[in-house]
């Protein structure tokens, strides 16, 4: 849904339309929302590289930043479905020696202590 908002362009008296990506609010369950303004600090050498960037690639520092934070957001959802390999050592049938030990006798083993102290 675009719709057109006046923009002051080119000098005085003169003006310009330019389509707006987002209504400007829309009534939610919640109550209005819309596109977000909001500050973020970023270090001044990175964001004068994204500077460059957006002007090589001809595109706003804004779709620069979003498509990051896509980027980022759709790794760090792939990186969620790791799985540790599985580097178990010996006979996965046998018996478990740690099964028969007492709560005290398992302490003693794992600190290091003599049994039955």
């Amino acid at each position: 849904m675009a719709f057109q908002l006046p923009h002051k362009a080119g000098g005085p008296g003169r003006r310009s339309w330019r389509r707006a990506l987002y209504p400007i609010a829309q009534v939610h369950l919640y109550g209005q929302y819309g596109p977000v303004k909001t500050t973020i600090e970023i270090q001044d050498a990175l964001f004068e590289q994204a500077k460059r960037y957006a002007k090589r690639s001809r595109r706003s520092l804004r779709a620069v930043v979003e498509e990051g934070l896509r980027r980022v957001l759709a790794d760090s959802r792939s990186a969620a479905g790791y799985e540790v390999p599985d580097a178990s050592v010996g006979d996965p049938d046998a018996a478990d020696p740690l099964e028969a030990m007492s709560w005290q006798d398992l302490r003693a083993e794992i600190y290091g202590e003599p049994p039955g102290r």
